[in-house]
């Protein structure tokens, strides 16, 4: 699964939740809905985004600063989806670890768990080996994600 993908952010109806709120889209598919395509992991389906779903704001805070480390040579553990029960970085959380390059943001690996940024005690998943973005658009997606949430 390797190659340039499109990424975007949208308004979803998901299943967990009373009114659409913002997801990311890879190729046009719901984040946790692409990822189960690509590992069979059924879980994901029952997660959300962390960007908008995490309610301790120190943990909301730092999986935006960590979606955001968009400098040459910035290497993160990001966590992406969340347990839409607990709704915190405790519980089942998928991250990713994202690369960023002059021109990409590359998605290099996923995992079950979330260890505070770093990489150690993850449970990393054996597929997409890596996923790559056109930097700007990432920004922009990144972005739209974040006007989306603030007009809820």
């Amino acid at each position: 699964m390797d190659g340039s993908m499109r990424i975007a952010a949208m308004l979803y109806q998901s299943a967990y939740a009373d009114q659409a709120h913002p997801v990311f889209t890879i190729n046009g598919v719901v984040l946790n809905i692409w990822l189960h395509k690509q590992t069979q992991e059924k879980y994901v389906f029952d997660l959300a985004p962390a960007q908008g779903w995490l309610l301790d704001e120190g943990e909301s805070a730092l999986a935006w600063q960590l979606l955001r480390k968009l400098d040459v040579g910035d290497c993160a553990i990001v966590p992406l989806l969340v347990c839409t029960d607990d709704m915190d970085l405790n519980c089942s959380v998928i991250s990713v670890e994202q690369c960023v390059t002059a021109d990409a943001v590359i998605w290099q690996r996923f995992a079950w768990g979330f260890n505070n940024g770093t990489d150690t005690d993850l449970n990393w998943l054996s597929t997409p080996t890596s996923v790559s973005f056109e930097k700007a658009e990432f920004m922009h997606a990144v972005e739209e994600f974040q006007r989306l949430l603030d007009e809820l």
